[in-house]
């Protein structure tokens, strides 16, 4: 940019740069860019499209596209984290194409997303499911991680394969809610953690893991640790009458 008759290269954008600027409708951010302040596009609701350029910013900051106007979305190469509301209660926002190179995005960095046309996710993480998507899906293959709240509410889902190679199921990645269709799951041997109030569909009666699986195993419909100390959860379509503790369990997960 110029000011004064000196030329300057604009390396960051501080906090609330563009903060509730309704006029603005598009804007290329420059090369020379290495930071982008939170809230930088807050509640900018006529904002449509957003350029910024690969190997520039490493991280998208807490709610920098807040309820902005954004129909699609290009994460640049070279962002290695998304914080949390980053993409949040935005109506508009129909697809969004996430770099290989995030390695993490925070719990609810996409949320309330109801114009959501395509799936989010990059070679490692599955990051969100649109809501409104029915039938059955299968995880890509390259997937390491489903990330928290990744199928939260997608209550048309009626079966969902999860690849070998996925290592992490974060905490209510699988949340179908009380009112979901997935009635079978089966967790493959690749599997390493399973977080806390992972899994919830309401109609889950079949609930397996791979008996190559080194983290954890599966008996009458419940997951326990691979040592069966710890139960981790059990299917929730399941109608327990008579449930008998296995000798050999010495805690219960929270949930």
């Amino acid at each position: 940019m110029s000011y004064e008759g000196a030329s300057y290269a604009v390396t960051g954008m501080a906090d609330e740069a563009f903060e509730d600027c309704n006029q603005l409708t598009s804007i290329v951010l420059p090369k020379t860019l290495r930071y982008l302040g939170k809230n930088a596009f807050l509640r900018c609701t006529n904002l449509t499209s957003c350029i910024i350029p690969d190997s520039t910013i490493t991280e998208i900051p807490f709610e920098a596209f807040w309820k902005a106007g954004l129909i699609e979305f290009r994460v640049p190469e070279g962002v290695t984290y998304i914080e949390q509301r980053s993409f949040e209660q935005m109506p508009n926002l129909q697809r969004v194409h996430l770099a290989n190179s995030v390695q993490k995005v925070s719990p609810w960095a996409f949320y309330i997303l109801d114009a959501l046309q395509d799936p989010i996710y990059n070679d490692s993480l599955f990051v969100l499911m649109p809501r409104s998507y029915s039938g059955a899906y299968t995880i890509p293959s390259s997937i390491k991680v489903i990330c928290n709240d990744a199928f939260g509410g997608c209550t048309k889902i009626t079966s969902l394969t999860i690849p070998e190679g996925v290592k992490r199921i974060e905490s209510q990645s699988l949340f179908f809610s009380g009112h979901g269709k997935v009635s079978n799951l089966h967790i493959p041997a690749s599997v390493e953690y399973i977080g806390p109030n992972a899994i919830c569909s309401g109609r889950l009666s079949t609930l397996t893991v791979a008996e190559g699986n080194t983290h954890y195993a599966s008996q009458n419909n419940v997951i326990y640790t691979k040592d069966m100390k710890t139960l981790i959860f059990g299917a929730d379509g399941q109608t327990y009458y008579n449930f008998t503790f296995p000798s050999t369990v010495e805690h219960v997960a929270p949930y």
